[in-house]
């Protein structure tokens, strides 16, 4: 015969509950509104998008001929690496 009695398991007190969501909610709440606010507010600066046409590329010179065409890009990776003075 065992003496040990079992101790019940005591529920989650609802304000335990809140205090959890206190500390850890208003953080992450905190976080998701500054993260959204910061989207909206920015405008986009530059850049392409994806499915827009890109412009004309114009340079002063071409190491490899002569400048190509936007049609002759098309569907495939472009990497421009410029040096730019104002």
């Amino acid at each position: 015969m065992s003496t040990e009695q079992s101790t019940p398991r005591s529920s989650q007190s609802p304000s335990s509950l809140i205090g959890f969501l206190k500390i850890v909610g208003i953080p992450v709440g905190v976080v998701v509104a500054l993260i959204l606010w910061l989207k909206l507010s920015i405008p986009q600066i530059g850049g392409i998008t994806p499915g827009n046409e890109s412009p004309q590329i114009a340079a002063a010179g071409w190491l490899n001929g002569d400048a190509p065409k936007p049609d002759e890009l098309r569907g495939k990776v472009v990497v421009v690496h410029g040096w730019f003075d104002l």
